[in-house]
């Protein structure tokens, strides 16, 4: 199930180049009265474990790049098929060579970003809303705030999209400082430009 949500979700065998397609693991998920959410966090974990492989070694031009690299990733996630292998191995060469976004050596074990969707407010950029991405060792999750202190998964996509596809996301990344000011907002109800960098 998993190796055909990894395929769903990236596109594999029907886009020209790789997505981040929640809707058509949510549609899968749905056809085998799986849980969506937990569904979509094992994409996540799939997706992390392909992006923390040590492919330093790997010219990404080299004639020997796909394969070597689907060998690492066979070799960390033997429970992959060939197809969600053969789809983040896609995934990876897209972001390497045509995004410019190099692959980690090695993951964070804990790591949090933030996102934010601005509004106008007359000539004001205002923040609206505020995502994140955490990762506990090795654990992607993505979430949205819904109140103070109440984060809820982000199951549209939105984060993926932003980290995966920036340039055609409508958030956008902000510091630690922005977020927690963004949260102080949320608790007094009251929204404005930040302040913080």
């Amino acid at each position: 199930m998993v190796s055909r949500a990894v395929e769903a979700f990236t596109g594999w065998g029907r886009a020209k180049t790789p997505q981040s397609d929640h809707e058509a693991v949510a549609a899968l998920a749905a056809a085998h009265d799986v849980d969506p959410a937990w569904l979509i966090e094992r994409v996540t974990e799939a997706i992390a474990s392909s992006e923390s492989l040590d492919t330093s070694s790997i010219d990404p031009s080299g004639s020997d790049a796909g394969p070597r690299y689907k060998e690492m990733l066979r070799l960390g996630r033997p429970d992959l098929g060939p197809g969600a292998v053969d789809a983040l191995a896609s995934r990876w060469f897209y972001r390497r060579v045509w995004l410019g976004s190099d692959t980690p050596v090695v993951a964070e074990p804990n790591l949090s970003r933030y996102f934010t969707l601005f509004g106008l407010r007359g000539r004001t950029r205002v923040p609206q809303a505020l995502f994140r991405r955490r990762v506990i060792d090795g654990v992607v999750t993505d979430e949205v705030l819904r109140d103070l202190d109440q984060w809820a998964p982000d199951l549209k996509g939105k984060v993926a999209n932003a980290v995966d596809r920036p340039t055609e996301s409508d958030l956008e990344e902000i510091s630690a400082a922005r977020a927690e000011e963004f949260m102080r907002m949320v608790a007094n109800r009251t929204y404005d430009a930040f302040t913080a960098e």
